[in-house]
């Protein structure tokens, strides 16, 4: 990648291959990948395309696409959460809840509500 960039052409490539070994340890390979594409692609928005990024910054990028790809991989393999509706034997009919509403209203008393529970169950 470094190549890619004028600037880099005088650079001591063992120095750097050394530091971007050190900067990008414990990394995915796809993740420096990544950057490094984004780099010579000058996808990254605060990199000048003109000059090679340094190696902080592509240790940055590289931690940047690493995070996401980690994220990617979490939510692939995270557990479906299954919506499951209500048993219908559970509901409360129209008329109890109606009159469980009146008696609060005091429309009717507690023996006809009652009465109302026990003839719709």
């Amino acid at each position: 990648m470094f190549n890619s960039f004028p600037q880099s052409q005088n650079t001591d490539a063992d120095v750097l291959m050394m530091a971007c070994k050190i900067a990008l340890e414990g990394l995915r390979d796809d993740a420096i990948v990544m950057a490094c594409s984004r780099f010579m692609k000058g996808q990254v928005p605060s990199h000048d395309p003109r000059y090679a990024p340094s190696v902080a910054q592509l240790s940055l990028e590289a931690t940047a696409r690493h995070e996401h790809l980690e994220r990617v991989d979490k939510a692939a393999t995270a557990p479906k959460i299954e919506h499951k509706p209500a048993h219908v034997g559970n509901l409360v009919s129209r008329q109890k809840m109606q009159a469980l509403v009146d008696h609060l209203a005091g429309k009717i008393t507690a023996d006809e509500l009652e009465q109302i529970a026990k003839a719709g169950a």
